[in-house]
């Protein structure tokens, strides 16, 4: 039988803004690597009759989150009565979901960027998902 005190301190949660703030942080990198890697490798313009298509599949990608948002929202609206634990363990997952899928537009500019060889897309693309990113910061209690 082992004594309490001989057990290592338990791990400090994570509280939903940190889990965000890496999450976000990472996104930045994300885009920001993107975008050096377009610049500087030139790998853009293989297929410009493909442009337009991937032009649309960006702006397209943005639409999952606002359900995924809205939920979201709702929930955290809801859980502020809820212990630091518990909260987190409801909204974890959701906030998780969510910035996954805010990475969806970054991507889709990329693929624009390979075939067309436009930057200015990619870039805002990846504003695009930063501001949803953002969306995502939960308020702490």
């Amino acid at each position: 039988m082992t004594n309490s005190s001989d057990l290592p301190p338990s791990p400090k949660r994570i509280s939903l803004l940190q889990t965000w703030l890496v999450l976000f942080i990472q996104s930045i990198v994300f885009g920001v690597v993107l975008v050096v890697v377009a610049l500087t490798t030139g790998i853009g313009g293989m297929r410009p009759e493909l442009g337009q298509y991937a032009l649309w599949a960006a702006v397209l990608a943005a639409f999952p989150s606002i359900p995924l948002w809205r939920t979201y929202r709702e929930r955290l609206a809801a859980s502020r009565r809820m212990e630091e634990a518990e909260r987190v363990r409801t909204l974890h997952p959701r906030l998780v979901l969510g910035l996954a899928v805010a990475d969806l537009p970054a991507l889709a500019g990329f693929a624009h960027y390979l075939f067309t060889a436009e930057i200015t897309p990619m870039v805002g693309c990846c504003v695009v998902t930063s501001v949803i990113m953002y969306l995502y910061r939960p308020v702490e209690n």
